[in-house]
């Protein structure tokens, strides 16, 4: 199964796709279709992209030469499949997928799988399979073909998905699954990555804490301090008082010692510099 992969956009000059959000289409597309690569030369594709590095450009005389070159270069190598990658724009949210033909076409086929994938995995609003053949890659290519559009770059939560890496890798995901649904591949089981690994040991780390807390501040109203006897340990603030009431008489304990709380001694001291006990 030869799959050739199509990171939309060129890196410079004509054709650098929508930017927002600090954010450049050219750039987001080939990270995603670099991650989708390893995924499916792991499930035993042959892959190949349009753009094999991030500041590669095709066809620079022009947009239509830029297209032109994505579609050559699919046919020529011989591509059994045809995925180009994207991020959309105009104030939308969500991804979306698009096929030449409907129907039963094995372009549509293929753009149903990748999307019914990408509303599993990556969280965002489905906005579903859409038919477009004036789309250049769609219409020129010989082998079936899909356009994702995978998220909105300008839109604030669609671009934080983009931005950061777990984002990308579960877009990737999503789009090599439905892939490999389609053409049969045994599709990877999804393992942590090494940023998930450090977010999820970081997420444990700080619940950890906050069990810890919630444990101490549990046993303080359990057990809570108590004072059994005068001797070092009994807060200076308050052995005057106690030291006076107890050579009085007015305060006895009995077997176990005092058993006076911080709350007590408060009261006490507190009764105690207001002449209570005078």
């Amino acid at each position: 199964m030869k799959i050739y992969l199509d990171p939309g956009h060129n890196y410079s000059g004509f054709d650098t796709g929508a930017a927002a959000n600090g954010l450049k289409e050219q750039e987001i597309t080939f990270l995603i279709a670099e991650k989708i690569k390893d995924r499916l030369a792991a499930a035993g594709a042959e892959v190949k992209m349009s753009r094999s590095q991030m500041t590669d450009n095709l066809g620079v005389r022009s947009v239509a030469s830029s297209l032109s070159a994505r579609s050559d270069g699919a046919n020529r190598w011989g591509a059994d499949l045809f995925v180009s990658i994207h991020c959309n724009a105009g104030g939308g949210t969500g991804s979306e997928t698009y096929a030449y033909a409907g129907g039963i076409t094995a372009g549509y086929r293929l753009a149903e799988n990748i999307q019914t994938a990408l509303n599993e995995i990556n969280g965002l609003p489905g906005r579903g399979v859409k038919i477009n053949p004036a789309l250049a890659v769609l219409k020129n290519t010989k082998m079936p073909a899909a356009l994702v559009e995978t998220a909105f770059i300008d839109h604030a939560a669609d671009a934080a998905l983009l931005k950061s890496e777990n984002g990308r890798e579960r877009i990737a995901q999503a789009i090599s699954e439905g892939i490999c649904r389609y053409a049969g591949l045994p599709c990877q089981k999804e393992e942590f990555t090494v940023t998930q690994y450090e977010e999820l040991k970081t997420e444990i780390t700080a619940l950890r804490q906050s069990l810890e807390s919630v444990k101490e501040t549990l046993d303080s109203l359990k057990y809570p301090a108590l004072w059994n006897y005068i001797d070092q340990n009994l807060p200076v603030w308050a052995a005057p008082t106690v030291e006076k009431l107890t050579s009085r008489g007015l305060l006895q304990g009995d077997e176990n010692g005092l058993g006076l709380s911080e709350e007590m001694l408060r009261i006490l001291v507190i009764c105690d510099r207001s002449g209570v006990f005078d």
